[in-house]
């Protein structure tokens, strides 16, 4: 067992996940005694047998003497689609029935069932891979839901089954910290727990729910803790599940919220993985709401993979379903699902380069009443920090600083500790709108504005640092930032750094076609155009305007831009033969890494 310390604050006075219910850590020490012993080899798996032995324990030792901590998990508001363990009837997972032909008792049926239970889950966590303690107290508290136990009883053993000898998760000094289980540790218990299918089945699904709880809020401050148990779903559950053929039973609201989730991974397994999980969504939605909330899913990954055509289609046929559902066009155009669809929609028309056409759909979103609830701000804010993208696209900056600025508040102003996930991006284009529209003041001179934009730059480079690692696309959009305010101030040289990162981090994100990427190549032209407009430096400049002209749809604004651009520079090399372009000429734009 290795235990891995963690940034994040402990977490042992937050409210738990499972409901409003809480745990309470208790003394352990009747577990080790020889009557205890004793009674769990005589325990069978009926559930009558464990009522009597425990009645037993308690009658000799007494009721668990409860100590003065209290270690509890994150608490998380779970909509229709993730409420689990309603149904008391069904089979508990990890336990052999005898209504299953030929399946032979596993030791399982020798352990308390809160114990057996949490081990079966457990065992089918991806080894040697961090675990958050608050997520493991989260899980320890639905299976105490599932079935109907409660205390802590049996914290020592369980602890003890996992290998967790030298580190105990149920002590509230460790609630902010993670451990592991190591491989062998999984497959002894995996060998020693499971003696037919069936009960591995049910401990998966029930896996599932848990995880299905946890990423149900997939936006708020919560981001950072759900993120950290993403390896285990694309390591090793997924790999579960598809090898018993279990799709189907996963819910329909975590399919949902996982493709959200690990659509801000557009990197390796996580592009592959989301694009499968949002096609097995959509052919498993079975319900009117299902196949609307698939539809929209499947049109937001999609427009996040450059594919609009397919990603309009997609969050055209949510808007018809709503239609549908709504009954009414003055009951569509109140309803709040509506107005996401139409601001991806939107998002959809920016990307495009469909500025004006964006900007008419957000302002209908904004005729909506119910958008200006307080309750969702953060909708309003992803609406009017569409609005300033696309006015900055048009050369608008006055009209679109308040665009960010509103952005900013708003989401500020629901997350007070700044821990939103949009939080960082809201301040970088608040900040690249403050240095390009600000000219300095009486009192502040135009110097000093870039100097504060560029500091905003950093604190968002900081958070986005810490929750990404050092190649997140967000940072792409930090640098390309920096690079435009050293443009400003024509120090090229620390511009091109900035620009040739972005570069870097796109292309290893996207590829060599998205719109992205022609963004990083038109910085990069615009500073080799204005460095020294020597020859060396034109050549340059025309090779990143080539290759920005494929990364575009042809009726986006920029290219007619770009193909001025490049007859200009044609022009000024004369003579000067430019070879056709390959990849060698890509990789010199994008420039050794540092």
């Amino acid at each position: 067992m290795t235990t891995v310390e963690k940034e994040t604050p402990e977490v042992s006075n937050s409210s738990i996940e499972s409901g409003n219910s809480s745990s309470d850590s208790s003394s352990d020490d009747e577990l080790s005694s020889p009557r205890f012993e004793h009674q769990s080899k005589r325990r069978g798996s009926s559930r009558d047998d464990l009522a009597n032995v425990l009645k037993s324990v308690n009658a000799m030792t007494g009721p668990p003497t409860p100590t003065v901590i209290h270690v509890q998990a994150e608490n998380a508001q779970v909509g229709n689609d993730n409420i689990l363990y309603k149904d008391k009837k069904r089979h508990k997972p990890g336990r052999s029935s005898e209504s299953e032909p030929g399946c032979t008792k596993s030791r399982g049926d020798e352990l308390p069932i809160l114990v057996y239970t949490v081990l079966s889950l457990m065992c089918h966590m991806a080894p040697n891979t961090a675990i958050p303690v608050w997520f493991f107290l989260h899980l320890i508290d639905d299976c105490k839901e599932l079935v109907e136990e409660k205390g802590s009883g049996y914290n020592e053993m369980i602890t003890n089954e996992l290998g967790l000898s030298e580190f105990d998760p149920f002590v509230a000094k460790n609630g902010g910290k993670t451990f592991m289980i190591n491989k062998r540790q999984c497959d002894d218990l995996q060998n020693s727990l499971f003696h037919s299918i069936a009960p591995r089945k049910r401990a998966l699904i029930e896996l599932g729910k848990i995880y299905a709880k946890t990423f149900h809020e997939c936006d708020n401050k919560e981001w950072e803790k759900q993120k950290s148990m993403l390896p285990h779903l694309r390591l090793f559950w997924f790999r579960h599940v598809k090898k018993y053929n279990l799709s189907e039973n996963m819910p329909f609201g975590f399919m949902v919220a996982s493709i959200r989730m690990m659509g801000k991974y557009m990197d390796g397994d996580y592009r592959s993985r989301v694009e499968k999980l949002a096609d097995d969504c959509l052919s498993l939605s079975k319900s009117p709401t299902e196949k609307e909330k698939a539809h929209r899913a499947l049109g937001e990954i999609r427009k996040k993979l450059g594919q609009y055509d397919a990603a309009e289609k997609a969050l055209k046929a949510a808007v018809q379903i709503r239609r549908e559902l709504s009954g009414s066009e003055q009951g569509l155009k109140e309803s709040l699902e509506y107005q996401g669809h139409m601001l991806w929609l939107a998002k959809v028309a920016t990307e495009r380069g469909q500025f004006n056409e964006s900007l008419k759909i957000l302002e209908g979103c904004l005729q909506c009443s119910a958008m200006h609830d307080e309750n969702v701000q953060n909708l309003l804010a992803s609406v009017v920090f569409e609005q300033g993208r696309c006015y900055e696209k048009l050369g608008k900056f006055d009209d679109a600083f308040p665009c960010y600025d509103k952005a900013l508040k708003a989401h500020s102003n629901n997350l007070k500790d700044r821990g939103g996930y949009r939080y960082p991006q809201y301040l970088l284009k608040r900040a690249h709108m403050l240095a390009l529209i600000s000219h300095g003041t009486s009192t502040v001179s135009s110097a000093e504005v870039l100097l504060e934009a560029i500091a905003n730059c950093d604190e968002a480079d900081c958070i986005l640092s810490r929750r990404h690692g050092r190649k997140h696309n967000y940072r792409a959009l930090h640098f390309c930032i920096r690079a435009r305010l050293y443009i400003k101030q024509r120090k090229f040289g620390l511009a091109q750094e900035f620009a040739q990162d972005a570069l870097r981090i796109v292309v290893e994100t996207y590829g060599k076609k998205h719109n992205k990427v022609g963004d990083a190549l038109l910085i990069l032209g615009e500073i080799w155009t204005n460095k020294e407009n020597k020859d060396r430096d034109n050549v340059r400049a025309f090779k990143a305007y080539h290759f920005a002209l494929a990364c575009f749809e042809g009726d986006h604004p920029c290219i007619n831009d770009l193909r001025d651009r490049m007859s200009e520079l044609k022009d000024k090399l004369g003579e000067t033969e430019v070879s056709l372009l390959d990849d060698d000429d890509f990789e010199n734009l994008i420039g050794p890494s540092n």
